[in-house]
């Protein structure tokens, strides 16, 4: 999907921030009225994951901005993709963490952070290590 996006994608799909700007919006206003509604919208294959971060990548790509950060965290995002659901699961299974404890916007937004963070550290770590650098990750 990735190569598709960066390398295929058509000038129409691309070059539309309008329209990139308008699925953003749509697909988190789909996300908040999970978190109030309890509709579940945002799994790992959702056509909503799936449309919102198409469109964050190709709109990020039309600014054609190149940002120190993002650079520098690029080789880390493959592993950071693998190494979450083990914190999500580690949270939910055995914490027995309720994610509706809270205001459910601002703990959707909190488990983001808090599991991104963890998964970074747990990418760079295990990039430090050879075979996991070769192979894996």
């Amino acid at each position: 999907m990735g190569y598709w996006l960066c390398w295929k994608a058509p000038q129409k799909i691309y070059g539309n921030k309008i329209l990139l700007t308008a699925i953003i919006i749509l697909c988190i206003g789909i996300i908040v009225t999970k978190c109030y509604y309890g509709f579940d919208v945002y799994g790992y294959a959702s056509p909503v994951v799936i449309c919102l971060a198409s469109a964050l990548f190709l709109l990020f790509r039309s600014l054609n901005v190149n940002w120190k950060l993002a650079n520098q965290l690029a080789p880390y995002c493959f592993g950071i993709y693998l190494v979450h659901p083990v914190f999500i699961n580690f949270a939910y299974k055995l914490l027995n963490v309720d994610e509706e404890v809270v205001v459910p916007i601002y703990n959707f937004i909190g488990f983001f952070l808090l599991f991104t963070l963890l998964s970074l550290a747990s990418t760079y770590i295990l990039m430090k290590i050879p075979f996991m650098k070769k192979h894996v990750l």
